[in-house]
């Protein structure tokens, strides 16, 4: 009953302060936190704060690993990104413990070379070579459940990003909650990214970027859906999940996602993201902004996920994961 009543709190405390930023404007620095990787999670948007069955949801709540498997697991993502960029990540899962569960993660992205223009005497400008940009993080997670209803889980991340030999870098936290209802097939978690602050910068000027804080709350419920075949085990299933975030100086985005369990080892996933103006420009694919989709293959103890983001006139970004138990 005492955690009911925690977790209760929490969650208002969580909502309380989402009310008090929602108007907060600004930009924020370090925005490669805000990328996400995993083929699973970004087919269906991103709606993966409430999900305890991916060992990627570090990503998105720390406490959804609390309970998850009994082998270690190696993941890892492959991200193309927009204007030359890619990046990547790769998490590994160790065994279980009694009460929780640890995971070490690391993330990159980069630019490969992007050309380097400066202004001559006259006032014009010519190149000069060419500089690379390349974001580095590094975390550690620990997942505690205090019963088969609540979990807790913790992110501490150390991200470094260079530009043309200049660095800047920072640490941050993120907090997770998950709850499971007694019905099974219901799931809930809350969580809150990127708390932290800046260590160095990248100027002597000392110019503080603030890290991309992000509120974000979610549910997700499993559906059975008939099975026309009666002598097969097979039983196809539905899970549709949802998110609310809140990211600093943002408005509020939802996210919606769908995965189709069609066979034992195949699955078809969709999702949609509420902030889809923001790339929609006029342009030819604008219909398609905050679209997402994907696929995943399962066999025996490897797990192979694909899913292809449209982001309107900007491009399409594309995820391959591959995970493996052992």
């Amino acid at each position: 009953m005492k955690i009911r009543v925690s977790l209760l709190v929490l969650v208002l405390v969580l909502l309380s302060s989402l009310h008090g930023i929602s108007d907060e404007a600004g930009t924020t620095g370090f925005n490669s936190l805000k990328i996400m990787y995993s083929a699973r999670s970004n087919s269906m948007a991103g709606a993966f704060t409430s999900l305890d069955d991916d060992i990627d949801g570090v990503f998105f709540n720390p406490a959804s690993i609390a309970k998850y498997g009994n082998k270690r697991e190696l993941s890892t993502t492959f991200m193309n990104y927009f204007e030359g960029y890619s990046g990547g990540s790769l998490v590994y899962q160790l065994k279980k413990s009694e009460k929780g569960n640890f995971a070490f993660f690391t993330q990159y992205l980069t630019s490969g070379d992007i050309t380097r223009t400066k202004e001559s005497d006259n006032g014009g400008y010519y190149e000069d070579g060419t500089f690379n940009s390349t974001d580095m993080l590094v975390g550690l997670t620990y997942a505690h459940y205090f019963n088969k209803e609540v979990s807790l889980g913790f992110n501490a991340k150390y991200l470094n990003e260079s530009i043309d030999g200049n660095n800047a870098s920072a640490l941050a936290l993120d907090v997770g909650l998950l709850h499971r209802p007694q019905n099974d097939r219901i799931r809930v978690g809350a969580s809150i990214k990127n708390l932290g602050t800046q260590l160095t910068y990248f100027s002597d000027s000392e110019y503080d970027e603030t890290l991309p804080l992000t509120y974000s709350g979610g549910i997700s419920y499993r559906f059975d859906l008939k099975n026309g075949n009666s002598e097969s085990d097979f039983k196809p299933t539905m899970l549709v999940s949802l998110d609310i975030t809140l990211p600093k100086g943002s408005d509020f985005i939802g996210l919606v996602g769908t995965e189709l369990k069609v066979h034992e080892q195949f699955f078809l996933r969709f999702g949609y993201k509420t902030n889809s103006s923001d790339w929609k420009t006029g342009g030819d694919f604008e219909g398609l902004s905050g679209l997402s989709t994907g696929v995943g293959f399962i066999r025996k103890s490897l797990k192979i996920d694909y899913s292809i983001n449209s982001y309107g006139d900007l491009g399409f970004v594309n995820q391959v994961s591959l995970k493996y138990l052992f």
